[in-house]
C-alpha cells in the first residue's frame, strides 16, 4: 500500500509501531536520561582537545555524571 496522502502515512506509521506505542503507555522506562549523558559526553570530546592526558577526560565524564 502506497500511502496516497500524508494521514495515509501517519496511520501507516502508526501501525507499524503500534507495538512500540503500547510498551511506551505501559512501561515507565526510557532511555531518555542515558540519551541526555551520552549528548554530554559527545560535546566533551568535541573540546577534549585542551585534556593533555585521558584520564582528565574520564574525570570530566564522571563529574557530568554525578
Amino acid at each position: 500500500m502506497v500511502p496516497n496522502n500524508p494521514i495515509d502515512q501517519v496511520i501507516l506509521t502508526l501501525k507499524h509501531n503500534l507495538q512500540g506505542v503500547k510498551n511506551a503507555r505501559r512501561y515507565r522506562y526510557s532511555n531518555g536520561p542515558l540519551e541526555g549523558v551520552i549528548r554530554k559526553i559527545k560535546v566533551l570530546k568535541r573540546s577534549c582537545y585542551i585534556f593533555h592526558r585521558l584520564d582528565h577526560l574520564f574525570i570530566r565524564i564522571k563529574l557530568i555524571q554525578a
